[in-house]
């Protein structure tokens, strides 16, 4: 996952999560972090070994936040966290009551967004947290729900069009 400054990118070929997506490989998951058996290899063939900002990359899409997590793909849709309002890097401080995490759908086949939960940060929270920021946890998926650990917010569950349990 390649982010840029923001406002915050990803790009679709970067990243282990996403190398199959670059590689067309439709019927490929990637449901957790480190993906199938939580091994971090993939058994495509193909597969890109090299990109940059013009090489390799499918498409690119806005994110709402800055975050670490690593995305998910589960059928046409790809799965992940970031972070909004508060300690994003290369944005103002701005206030911790601001801080709000993001659990985000987008589209495969073109980066399209299709749906953005927003979660208000539960307080008090910390100030100041390692590097990795306040959306490092990658969500997982069962093939029915997406599952994200949000820190002190919590465990949050939503059906694959983003309805929430």
């Amino acid at each position: 996952m390649a982010l840029s400054r923001g406002p915050w990118t990803l790009a679709a070929a970067l990243g282990l999560a996403s190398v199959a997506l670059a590689a067309g490989q439709a019927g490929s998951e990637w449901t957790q972090f480190r993906g199938p058996g939580g091994l971090g290899t993939s058994g495509e063939k193909g597969l890109p070994t090299t990109w940059g900002p013009q090489e390799g990359i499918a498409w690119k899409a806005e994110l709402p936040g800055g975050g670490a997590s690593t995305p998910i793909i589960h059928g046409d849709r790809i799965f992940l966290t970031c972070f909004s309002g508060y300690a994003v890097p290369g944005e103002p401080k701005g206030e911790l009551d601001a801080l709000k995490r993001h659990v985000v759908c987008l589209s495969r086949r073109d980066g399209k967004l299709l749906w953005n939960k927003t979660v208000p940060a539960k307080m008090p929270e910390q100030p100041t947290i390692r590097e990795h920021g306040y959306a490092a946890n990658s969500v997982a998926t069962d093939g029915e729900r997406v599952y994200a650990f949000l820190g002190k917010s919590g465990v949050f569950a939503y059906d694959l069009d983003g309805k929430q349990f």
